[in-house]
């Protein structure tokens, strides 16, 4: 019975090592909340949001805060598509 547990506790950790992988593969891994790690600017009195990864910026933040996320989701797609070679 001792083995089996043992057996069965190292399936569970294997099985959840290979689920955060491919979390971490779908969401581009662990993201670094440090000082200077920050992925977009909204200035809202400069009249633009910037995303720091990508550099798409928006003149009109009103747009993306009700929502219209499509330029920088495209804008990040096409940086990874890049990125890959």
């Amino acid at each position: 019975k001792q083995a089996l547990r043992i057996l069965q506790a190292k399936l569970e950790q294997l099985e959840e090592e290979r689920r955060q992988a491919e979390l971490d593969k779908a969401t581009g891994g662990k993201v670094d909340q440090g000082w200077g790690t920050q992925i977009r600017s909204y200035v809202i009195y400069d009249n633009r949001v910037k995303d720091h990864r990508t550099n798409h910026e928006v003149g009109n933040p009103q747009t993306v805060l009700d929502g219209a996320l499509e330029d920088f989701v495209d804008a990040e797609l096409k940086r990874r598509r890049s990125a890959k070679g």
